[in-house]
Formats: C-alpha cells, sequence, structure tokens
C-alpha cells in the first residue's frame, strides 16, 4: 500500500461493530471504516450485536438509536453491564437528536453523538477519538 501523503492522519487500527437497519447506512459506514484501517463488522439491531460482541469483541460500537427489536438506548443500556475493561466505545449516529437527549442511558464514557446525515470526516474524527480515549 501506498504511504499516507505528508501531514495525513495515519490509518487506525482496531475493530468496529456497525449497528443499523438501514444496509445503505452499513454499507456507507463499512466503506469509509475500512477505508480508514479499521475491520468492519455488521448488525442490525441492540440483539444482534450483543451476539456478534460476544463471538468477538470490538473496540467501538458505531450504533443508530431506532431499530426494529433491541434498539440503539436497549444495546447501550445492556453494554453499560459489562466491566469498564471489556466495555467498547461508543458513537451513536442519529437523525433524532432530540429523542437521544432525552432518553440518554448512563455509559460511561459518554458516547459521541453524530447527527444524521453525517460528515464522513467528523464521523472519523470522532472514531479516532473514540479509539485513543478507550486505549487510553
Amino acid at each position: 500500500a501506498a504511504a499516507p501523503p505528508a501531514g495525513a492522519a495515519p490509518h487506525l487500527a482496531g475493530r468496529v461493530l456497525v449497528v443499523d437497519d438501514e444496509h445503505d447506512i452499513t454499507d456507507v459506514l463499512a466503506e469509509i471504516l475500512a477505508r480508514e484501517g479499521l475491520e468492519v463488522a455488521i448488525a442490525r439491531d441492540g440483539m444482534e450485536a450483543l451476539l456478534r460482541l460476544e463471538e468477538r469483541p470490538c473496540e467501538l460500537v458505531v450504533t443508530d438509536l431506532r431499530m426494529p427489536g433491541m434498539d440503539g438506548a436497549g444495546l447501550l443500556a445492556r453494554l453499560a453491564e459489562l466491566p469498564a475493561a471489556a466495555r467498547p466505545a461508543v458513537i451513536v449516529l442519529t437523525g433524532d437528536v432530540l429523542s437521544w437527549s432525552r432518553a440518554r442511558p448512563a455509559f460511561d464514557p459518554p458516547p459521541v453523538v453524530i447527527e444524521k446525515p453525517f460528515d464522513p470526516a467528523a464521523l472519523i474524527q470522532a472514531v479516532r477519538e473514540a479509539l485513543s480515549r478507550r486505549r487510553g
């Protein structure tokens, strides 16, 4: 692979789970994140996400809030029960920031919230920050 241009941010490393019931969104997110060097897994709802995480832990979860079955808030509530060392960082992608602010479950550290439609550069910046905070 060619070296990144001078001044470019280094590629990322790690495993990310993208949780969204919209195939178009998961396809775009997977492409953006893989291009940055991340390994990407996909789940369509919170229950599937928990199964994927049980099979193979991830350092970061990027989740929608509104999904059939277990939604993003339910997923966060379950992730919050994990020991801190095993808990992935979380980025919430939502078209409904108002609902998020009302229903925000307790989660430490608090998830980064990005409004849909999202700017890919802002997403990558949030991913970098979330991964570096988690790795501390």
